[in-house]
């Protein structure tokens, strides 16, 4: 595959998310081709943007890692040089703003270019199609795009930042980076969904992500950057669940368990499963913790417990004598604040437990089971579908017909 095909096929992967374009100059910054045909950039993009002086200083300076440059209007380009390829080439992916606030900044500075009225309409027109990207996912665009046709890896740390206005540089970058704010209350409306136990924090979730993929560190391969993003996560949601009511107790076992388990998953693929599985988890036990909230202190700390150790042996006298009632004292009243008895109790935590398990741990039938200690094959699927309505195989199948 030449480096037209790659491209080509880079601009289709990036158009299922974001309508950005690409132009294609010689080393001299003659215009080659463009996918971008609208009125205002159709033509001559570097020069309209004003950035054609500033590649030319930087060529001369003989740097070939990608540039992030902002234009005086905050537009945002991607500079990538194929400085391998011969002859060489200059490739400029954009235009795209890094935050809802950036369109109308521009709208103001439109108004003092001096252009005619009807030029400004027709250009804020277009510019309204402009896709507001975060930074996070234009640095990694540019990383991609120079491997694409320098087959050369580097980091995001290595591309330098630029501007067409008078101002420093690094104002530029300050001013990409308080888009943080925005990610900030991306995440604090995911985490608050985890924390109502809500079951529509999936949503709140993709929303975070477009906003930012990520630590921006590099450590390792692919699967050591997944792993450190989702150990993140984890933490947020284990503080978080701690904020909306759950037992800290818990939700730092919990926060210990998935960690121990996400260090051992090899693929991405793998990891993703495992945190589709956390986050189900955690909101689940916080949507049963309020549930919990008219329950008196001694059983809610039964109900933490038998949620902990669920994969363990638990008798009546454990739970009566960390209660500091008798077995028959205990019993009664667990059914009365919980309308369930206790083997009743724990054999629905184990059935949810087993439906998060079959959801996407990778474990097989045989392993749940065993791990939640229900002694035979046959006793855990009998126990299952009578709880569920499906057997544990077909409960497993249905979730994967669904997806």
């Amino acid at each position: 595959m030449n480096i037209d095909e790659k491209l080509a096929l880079y601009l289709d992967i990036l158009h299922c998310s974001h309508p950005i374009h690409l132009w294609e100059y010689t080393e001299d910054l003659e215009l080659i081709q463009s996918d971008y045909s609208k009125i205002q950039f159709g033509g001559d993009l570097l020069s309209e943007m004003k950035i054609k002086d500033l590649l030319r200083d930087n060529t001369h300076a003989g740097t070939h890692k990608p540039l992030f440059v902002e234009n005086r209007l905050g537009l945002i380009f991607i500079i990538a040089y194929a400085y391998k390829q011969i002859p060489e080439r200059v490739y400029v992916l954009g235009p795209a703003f890094t935050g809802a606030d950036s369109l109308t900044s521009f709208n103001e500075l439109l108004q003092t270019t001096g252009l005619p009225f009807t030029d400004q309409r027709y250009t804020l027109d277009e510019i309204k199609a402009t896709p507001i990207i975060s930074s996070a996912n234009l640095l990694q665009y540019a990383v991609t795009l120079h491997y694409l046709i320098n087959n050369e890896h580097i980091s995001v740390n290595e591309i330098e930042f630029r501007s067409t206005s008078e101002r420093d540089p690094k104002e530029t970058l300050d001013r990409i980076t308080s888009e943080h704010r925005g990610i900030y209350e991306g995440e604090q409306s995911f985490l608050k969904l985890i924390k109502e136990g809500n079951p529509d924090y999936a949503k709140g979730l993709q929303k975070m992500l477009r906003l930012s993929s990520g630590m921006r560190v590099e450590k390792g391969n692919t699967v050591r950057n997944a792993k450190n993003n989702l150990l993140v996560l984890l933490t947020l949601v284990s503080r978080a669940s701690i904020e909306g009511g759950l037992d800290p107790a818990i939700s730092y076992n919990l926060n210990d368990y998935y960690a121990n388990r996400l260090e051992k998953c090899q693929s991405v693929a793998e990891a993703a499963r495992l945190s589709q599985e956390m986050l189900e988890d955690y909101t689940q036990r916080n949507r049963i913790q309020r549930k919990k909230d008219g329950i008196s202190r001694p059983v809610k700390a039964a109900c933490d417990y038998i949620s902990i150790h669920i994969d363990e042996p638990i008798t009546i006298s454990d739970l009566a004598r960390n209660a500091g009632y008798t077995d028959y004292y205990f019993s009664r009243r667990f059914k009365e604040e919980t309308g369930l008895s206790v083997s009743e109790y724990i054999r629905n935590a184990k059935i949810e437990r087993a439906k998060l398990l079959l959801l996407d741990s990778g474990l097989s039938i045989n392993e749940i089971y065993e791990e939640l200690g229900f002694g035979t094959r046959n006793n855990f699927f009998q126990t299952f579908k009578k709880a569920t309505g499906v057997s544990p195989s077909e409960f497993r199948k249905g979730i994967k017909k669904k997806e």
